[in-house]
């Protein structure tokens, strides 16, 4: 396992082509707390043949590292309910080689080349999986869903195929992340030292905060975010002694015209909630004034 910090949720995506679909699988990345179940969106987008064509069937091929999480359950997409579903789990590899944690999602239809059920090319949610991380994930462990192209005999294909039967897709492949976040100690925001209560417009200002450790035992690390719609920023601090407070900086904020502005600093990820957040009102007169 690697130790890796991914604060908030990241979407991995493919886009569209300048010339309207692709066939492409990417996964929705997301983050939890060890023990929790994190439902994973694994999406896909089929171009096939055009307009007319309509997918017959799909096989995605997924593994991921079982020192972080376990494979509980999935569920076929809405627009696939119907489909005979062969899916299988493995999550301690041993079905059938390669010898590594996967998932197969697969399905297909028996339905005529053009009509019920159809599935027009497009984007399409192909299924949501439970993934489960572990209890015994210590933060900022990770693991890379990944694709396979051959994880179970016989092999089978990553792709997806046409109505006709007659024609396979290679879609191109984006993975994505699922990070353990624990919760740690109890920390909170006590005082916003700046910006000052009023400010000009236009000039930029420095957001500082004073942060404490209500804990007797050294904690970290300590994620804040300082928000001032639509302006946001945020720092990490690496650790803060036991019933010790630290000073955190953030990015310049300008205010982009005069009025009262709220101004939002909060932690995450920590076992109290209750002192997790700090706020101030800020005046922005006009230059000059």
């Amino acid at each position: 396992m690697h130790a890796r910090l991914i604060p908030v949720l990241s979407v991995l995506c493919m886009g569209l082509s300048v010339h309207g679909f692709s066939d492409s699988v990417w996964v929705v990345s997301t983050v939890g707390e060890p023990g929790q179940l994190m439902p994973v969106e694994i999406w896909m987008e089929y171009e096939g043949g055009g307009s007319r064509d309509s997918v017959s069937a799909f096989d995605i091929l997924l593994s991921f590292d079982a020192r972080v999480c376990t494979v509980e359950a999935y569920a076929l997409g809405q627009d696939f309910s119907k489909w005979t579903n062969q899916s299988r789990i493995d999550n301690r590899g041993i079905q059938e080689p390669p010898a590594v944690s996967k998932i197969d999602l697969s399905a297909f239809t028996f339905g005529p080349p053009v009509g019920v059920p159809f599935v027009a090319r497009g984007r399409h949610l192909a299924a949501t999986v439970d993934f489960r991380i572990l209890k015994t994930v210590k933060y900022g462990h990770f693991t890379y869903i990944d694709t396979l192209l051959q994880a179970f005999a016989p092999p089978l294909y990553l792709g997806f195929v046409d109505k006709g039967g007659a024609n396979t897709y290679l879609p191109k492949y984006a993975g994505g992340w699922i990070t353990a976040l624990a919760e740690r100690g109890d920390v909170g925001p006590i005082a916003m030292t700046s910006p000052p209560d009023t400010v000009e417009a236009k000039d930029t200002y420095i957001p500082s905060v004073t942060v404490k450790n209500f804990e007797a035992d050294s904690t970290g690390p300590v994620l804040l975010i300082c928000t001032v719609y639509p302006w946001a920023d945020t720092v990490e601090i690496p650790s803060i002694p036991g019933s010790n407070s630290v000073t955190a900086q953030f990015s310049g904020w300008q205010p982009p015209d005069t009025g009262m502005y709220s101004i939002t600093v909060f932690t995450r990820y920590d076992r109290n909630t209750a002192n997790d957040t700090l706020s101030k009102t800020v005046l922005v007169v006009p230059a000059g004034k």
